[in-house]
């Protein structure tokens, strides 16, 4: 299934189910515009990047309001971490233990 992209992102995540239909303040501050500021947002990954790429692309067209302040990968050598720092975010490798 290819995803499909519009220009007000209320409607892909209403078609989604991730606005439902019961009365939520902060969700109808953020629709009223009353709240200001973007969600900061971070991201994990450890290959190529592709999603962050379409999420990145939707903040730069301006029909996702997120701010992706961090990228980390659990490999050094993930293009994710390339992706990341070519549009100015930081990305971090981080080694993570089971315990």
């Amino acid at each position: 299934m290819r995803a499909s992209y519009t220009s007000d992102s209320r409607a892909v995540l209403s078609s989604r189910g991730y606005w439902n239909s019961a009365p939520c303040p902060a969700r109808e501050a953020y629709e009223g515009g009353a709240i200001g500021m973007s969600l900061r947002v971070g991201v994990l990954g450890s290959t190529r990047g592709t999603a962050l790429q379409g999420v990145l692309a939707a903040v730069a067209a301006g029909t996702l309001d997120v701010k992706i302040v961090l990228v980390v990968s659990d490999k050094q050598s993930a293009p994710i971490l390339e992706r990341a720092v070519k549009h100015g975010v930081r990305g971090v490798v981080s080694r993570f233990r089971q315990e």
